[in-house]
């Protein structure tokens, strides 16, 4: 789906202000400049704030900081010109600091003509800006202030040392702090001076408490004003910067940066948070931008980059019903962004062009080398399956559900080719605006990196559904998968350039809002994929019997007399055991249907396979029964086919030998659809 206002509503705080949810209570969130509590539940806010009950002065700007402790889930500080904290939710106060403002200063030469007006007089008149708790250390904190400032306190509060830079001039804004996740004594500045008339980018960095700091802006471009500098948690020289035109990256801790802009606009970045592996960007136009998966910028590094192909491992993938709104679609004219990718997100690398195909597959868990180049062996690990999508196969192995260790090893689930396009491509066909679609994602050859996105579904059925769905997003609405969601567990990842494969392994996950008994969720896995996999069965025979009907036909050319009737009656007996198929909109719609016909008994088990997947949910017992009945229905129409293939085909096959006319070409061994001699 899309976010739009269906997804956000007010929490109560004032524009521009700091919000901090309860890392205890998600139904809380504080925040403001006089700090109010509001409860999701109630739709109510209640102010909380040290100066709550006016016996209190706050100085404090709309943009005071309200921030959790890092270290201690219970620990909300607030800061104006003083720093507070609170360990009850708002009940008791502490203040922790004293004024860490400018005590005097002299006027900046940007107050131009009216530097000698009483409200320019140098008064002690600044804030703290900005905090920066450390992640690492609980009695570390930093803080910096609106008109010039850097102050830590090594104690929780109680002294704090002035390590102001030196360069740091009189109403130099220290806009965002941030405390170090790798020692206590590194810390980063990012200082705006846009109200000194001075547009130069300026970060500042230290790895010695504040003792000595260095200024490190080299490649963000004078004319950006930096609004903000964050460490990434989990790597210790990889840093992001916004400034009042683009987002910017360094690999180096500072010493060189370069810009992360991509497809956003030119737009004032104010702040900017790593979450988990997502990087959010706030902008002062009220939008906000999400990098979804930056492990490719996490773990790249100049050694990479030389490599010809890299596969960098995915992060864990979250199945997740993304879009579930039953109702009309909103109008393409409604203010809307998008939602994360809808499965997992796998990034390669190329240095160079390729000139032949590149596959991309999922196996099942085992038996595959992780994370380094290897020579491919064999087959491409299974046959096409029948009329799938283009570019993808699959085998017609029965891998266990959940649990990665007992996906059968090496099983090939889903294949992607360069080439080939994954998505709508048949618009001929709509009865809507194109505007409805997602673009086609192909595998691409080209130099670069690249992202491709596994919905976690099986091989989709051939000759399913080919509809959109009334839960439509502008831009971005697919047809829904009809096959089955992969299990949680263990997968491998493997992509093929040439001779050369290079494997990471994938772990899936299901939604962790589902609270369901793995072993009811293990039912209806298990007869969903046997739904799905008799579907793939009845369609293999579907297609074996139109090639077959083909070489009849021509072999009614050629033949006489009674012949010509043979030929025409296995057909005609064809043709009614396939029966007739109600056109690609069929899938999931329509009743149990008495008729044994392979199309028949492929409707029945589609429809079954999508409604034991409706929700992640144990299926009810009149849906066990009904699966049962399924499994019954495709006993019977295959052994129908059985029976053509063992008698009539035989049969007709010694008919077309008396005549000297070729032979019918019958299933090979295994009935799986390959040309071959008849089984006896």
């Amino acid at each position: 789906g899309s976010i739009t206002f269906r997804n956000w509503h007010p929490v109560g705080v004032d524009e521009y202000g700091y919000a901090a949810p309860d890392p205890l209570n998600p139904e809380l969130v504080y925040g403001g400049r006089n700090v109010t509590r509001y409860n999701k539940v109630t739709g109510q806010r209640e102010a909380v704030g040290p100066a709550a009950t006016g016996d209190v002065r706050v100085r404090t700007v709309r943009t005071a900081p309200v921030m959790f402790s890092p270290t201690n889930p219970h620990v909300l500080y607030f800061a104006g010109n003083t720093l507070w904290k609170t360990s009850d939710g708002g009940a008791h106060w502490q203040q922790i600091s004293p004024d860490l403002s400018r005590k005097t200063w002299q006027v900046p030469a940007s107050v131009g003509i009216f530097k000698d007006e009483p409200s320019a007089k140098p008064t002690q008149r600044g804030v703290i800006y900005t905090i920066a708790p450390s992640p690492v250390d609980s009695m570390t904190i930093w803080a910096g202030t609106d008109d010039g400032t850097i102050h830590v306190t090594r104690d929780g509060g109680k002294t704090w040392q002035d390590v102001t830079p030196p360069q740091l001039v009189p109403w130099a804004k220290v806009s965002i702090m941030d405390a170090g996740h790798h020692d206590a004594n590194t810390a980063y500045a990012a200082v705006n001076t846009i109200r000194l008339d001075d547009l130069k980018p300026y970060i500042y960095r230290t790895h010695d408490g504040g003792k000595t700091w260095t200024e490190i802006s080299n490649g963000i471009p004078d004319g950006e004003t930096v609004n903000v500098v964050r460490q990434a948690p989990e790597r210790k020289d990889l840093l992001f910067a916004g400034t009042e035109r683009a987002t910017y990256v360094s690999f180096d801790d500072g010493d060189h940066w370069q810009s992360l802009r991509l497809n956003m606009p030119a737009t004032s970045v104010r702040d900017l948070i790593i979450h988990d592996n997502d990087l959010i960007v706030a902008t002062h136009g009220r939008g906000f931008w999400i990098l979804d998966d930056m492990t490719p910028i996490r773990e790249m590094t100049p050694k990479i980059a030389g490599e010809d192909v890299h596969l960098f491992k995915p992060e864990t993938a979250t199945r997740v019903r993304w879009d579930t709104n039953t109702d009309t679609p909103l109008p393409a004219d409604e203010p809307a962004a998008q939602n994360p990718p809808d499965g997992a997100v796998i990034d390669y690398w190329l240095k160079s062009d390729v000139q032949g195909p590149v596959t991309l597959e999922i196996l099942g868990a085992g038996g595959e080398m992780r994370g380094r180049p290897e020579r491919r062996e064999g087959g491409e690990g299974g046959e096409p399956g029948e009329g799938g999508e283009r570019g993808e196969g699959m085998t017609t192995g029965r891998p266990a559900f959940f649990g990665g260790s007992q996906q059968q090893g090496g099983m090939v689930i889903r294949r992607y080719t360069s080439g080939h396009p994954i998505g709508f491509t048949d618009s001929a066909s709509l009865d809507v605006p194109t505007y409805w679609l997602r673009a086609p994602q192909e595998i691409s050859t080209k130099a670069g990196l690249h992202r491709f996105v596994w919905d976690l579904h099986y091989t989709p059925l051939p000759g399913g559904r080919n509809r959109l769905p009334i839960a439509a997003v502008p831009h971005n609405t697919v047809v829904p998968p009809n096959s089955p969601w992969v299990a949680p567990g263990t997968y491998t990842v493997r992509l093929t350039v040439g001779d050369k494969s290079y494997t990471q392994p994938l772990t899936v996950r299901l939604d962790p809002r589902i609270k369901k008994q793995p072993t009811a969720l293990r039912q209806q896995a298990t007869l969903t994929l046997e739904m799905y996999q008799g579907a793939m069965r009845v369609q293999g025979s579907i297609g074996m019997l139109h090639r077959i009907q083909e070489q009849v036909k021509d072999r009614i050319g050629k033949a006489q007399g009674a012949l010509v009737d043979s030929l025409k009656a296995f057909n005609a007996k064809a043709d009614s055991l396939i029966g007739q198929s109600r056109g690609r909109f069929f899938y999931g719609g329509g009743g149990p249907e008495n008729e044994e016909t392979l199309n028949a008994t492929y409707r029945g088990l589609s429809m079954m396979m999508s409604r034991l997947e409706a929700s992640d949910a144990a299926p009810m017992d009149r849906m066990v029964a009904a699966s049962v009945t399924q499994q019954a229905a495709l006993q019977s129409v295959m052994s129908k086919v059985m029976n053509l293939m063992n008698e009539d085909l035989k049969s007709l096959n010694d008919q077309l030998k008396k005549a000297k006319l070729e032979q019918i070409e019958g299933p090979g061994e295994g009935g799986r659809g390959r040309r071959g001699r008849p089984r006896r």
